[in-house]
């Protein structure tokens, strides 16, 4: 009997660590991010391959994304600031969640699940990340 997916089988968040342990990287952790009022910094364990590395940059009241991919998977990293986020599956629009994510946290969005962002606030700072090359064949607006 097929399982009916849920949007918990197309979004993954997890959160890095708010303090330098290199030991803990060292030992497979997934990496840190620390902040303070003017600085950032990062590093990061991908677990997978990284073809396609972009950085964005999200403004309030002003919603990206809205799309979503037939074959990629995409990572976005939070790096400063607050983003409030939609996922909603493409062949299942009941199947829907939002939240709000914040720097430090990693989320996986795997293809088939629209995903749109709005900064709160302020501007947010994000690094996102695919194992698969860009294609703009593969973007499917909403």
């Amino acid at each position: 009997m097929k399982k009916n997916k849920t949007i918990n089988d197309f979004v993954e968040i997890t959160n890095l660590d708010s303090k330098k342990d290199r030991k803990a990287l060292e030992s497979g952790g997934r990496g840190y991010l620390i902040q303070d009022i003017d600085d950032v910094s990062v590093a990061l364990h991908t677990n997978t391959d990284a073809r396609f590395i972009a950085m964005l940059v999200f403004h309030p009241e002003k919603q990206r994304g809205n799309h979503y991919h037939i074959n990629k998977t995409e990572y976005i990293l939070i790096l400063k600031g607050k983003l409030k986020a939609k996922f909603e599956l493409y062949d299942n629009p009941n199947e829907a969640t939002e939240t709000e994510l914040e720097a430090g946290q990693l989320i996986k969005i795997l293809p088939g699940c629209i995903h749109t962002f709005t900064a709160i606030k302020d501007k947010v700072i994000a690094l996102e990340f695919s194992p698969q090359l860009y294609a703009e064949s593969d973007v499917l607006e909403r």
